[in-house]
């Protein structure tokens, strides 16, 4: 992870070095911006040189440590993977999965927009400040609109759909739409390739994103790789609506940036994401039958969290005094065997 963090420092003094305004006091404006004018597509920011480096410097990164996580936890045993992105913006995606393998071989960037991927791409080269990254392909296209405006010529080994379907729009009134692009990535994957659906840890695109993964696991022909343990029919958290299934990444902040954080009054201490990991039947991928799906809880001495797994959701408690603490080292989203912790099952 020391390389990450390192990139992420060379992104903030590089994008100090590309405008002449203040880089923290434009980075709390595109936070508002980001926050308040959800509506606003990202390419309006980058037509702004301020904003657009400001996006570039802080965001970029911190986007792109989050997919190199994901596709870490997958244990994805590929050498320069192919890789396709949907919806690519400035490259988040393609510089995460460069971080998590190393290497890619062919890149395929799809947006709607040239401007943002052309200014991610001469930025992310100007942090590497080698030629690591291959020869990456734009297309632009809606991705509303059919895939042979953005299919690749080769079988991606991973799609990456980063912030993508939380655009189209909230609601049932949007499922039909999402299914279909969703459907449509699927069918481009090699026999063994991944599609990784990543949406912001807010409650709204979180609950779009788990109707569709019931729907992907009763009426579509792919494997639910992660976050859902196996054999899970339906979403335990869509019975409330008051929940939602997010992560929480363990992430340690560059020390470099701590300050500036605290500056601009954001709190960078985990990467929050919801997020979906799909592939072919028959891949060989095998999901991990527990994952923390709740914040701590703890009362009179005692720490509980809820986990999902095949058995259905299930409260796991521990004493702070048991000398084998499990759930206190534990975070939302983390995996692990249920073996592992069958003894701190509580009863009803």
């Amino acid at each position: 992870m020391a390389k990450s963090m390192n990139l992420e420092y060379q992104a903030f003094q590089l994008a100090e070095s590309k405008h002449p305004s203040d880089l923290k006091k434009d980075i709390q404006m595109l936070w508002s911006a980001l926050t308040e004018e959800r509506s606003t597509e990202l390419s309006q920011y980058f037509r702004k040189p301020a904003l657009r480096r400001a996006y570039l410097g802080y965001y970029l990164p911190l986007y792109a440590n989050k997919i190199a996580q994901l596709i870490k936890s997958l244990n994805i045993k590929l050498e320069a993977p192919k890789v396709l992105d949907l919806g690519a913006g400035p490259l988040s995606g393609i510089l995460g999965a460069h971080l998590a393998f190393g290497k890619l071989s062919e890149v395929l960037a799809v947006d709607q927009d040239l401007g943002p991927m052309k200014a991610g791409l001469e930025f992310i080269q100007g942090i590497l400040k080698d030629k690591s990254l291959p020869n990456i392909k734009f297309a632009r296209a809606n991705l509303k609109g059919p895939p042979k405006y953005w299919k690749p010529r080769f079988k991606p080994d991973l799609i990456i759909m980063a912030h993508v379907l939380n655009e189209f729009g909230s609601g049932e009134r949007y499922i039909e739409d999402k299914k279909t692009l969703i459907a449509h990535a699927e069918n481009q994957l090699a026999p063994k390739g991944i599609l990784l659906i990543v949406e912001p840890a807010s409650k709204v695109p979180t609950r779009d994103l788990m109707r569709l993964r019931d729907w992907l696991y009763q009426e579509t022909p792919v494997e639910i790789i992660a976050p859902c343990p196996p054999k899970v029919e339906t979403c335990p958290l869509l019975k409330d609506r008051n929940n939602w299934c997010h992560a929480e990444l363990n992430y340690k902040r560059p020390k470099e940036l701590l300050n500036i954080d605290l500056q601009i009054g954001l709190n960078r201490d985990s990467l929050k994401c919801s997020y979906l990991a799909i592939s072919k039947q028959g891949a060989g991928y095998k999901p991990t039958n527990c994952r923390i799906v709740s914040g701590p809880m703890s009362a009179r001495g005692v720490h509980r969290r809820y986990a999902c797994t095949p058995e259905g959701l299930l409260t796991l408690a521990q004493s702070e005094r048991d000398k084998n603490q499990i759930l206190s080292k534990l975070t939302r989203g983390d995996a692990f065997e249920l073996n592992q912790a069958k003894r701190l099952i509580e009863k009803p």
